[in-house]
């Protein structure tokens, strides 16, 4: 699945999609499709090239999108320190002076 979010206004369109694969290594067809069927399509597809059609946008209710905000806010953070982690990585054993401050608090 793919979801394509206008960040200006909100909306968004939801993806299916399919990767292109050899014949003899197709396993799984809710992800996967074989290339002599891709071949046949118009415009032919290659191998590793990705098929993708739109499907109808799920319904969020309040719990839902709560939750996607609260995973969205934890992955904000965790790669805000990873990148104090990185930029600092070099400076291992010297020391350092700063301020600390607490951010602020998202609800």
């Amino acid at each position: 699945m793919r979801v394509h979010i206008d960040r200006r206004t909100g909306e968004y369109e939801t993806f299916r999609t399919w990767t292109v694969v050899e014949d003899d290594e197709f396993e799984t067809p809710d992800y996967e499709i074989k290339q002599s069927i891709a071949e046949q399509r118009d415009p032919p597809l290659k191998l590793g090239d990705v098929v993708e059609k739109s499907i109808e946008n799920a319904s969020f209710g309040r719990i839902a999108a709560q939750t996607a905000k609260q995973v969205i806010v934890q992955k904000v953070r965790e790669a805000e320190r990873a990148e104090v982690v990185r930029q600092y990585a070099d400076r291992e054993g010297e020391l350092v002076a700063g301020i600390v401050k607490r951010p602020p608090v998202m609800d």
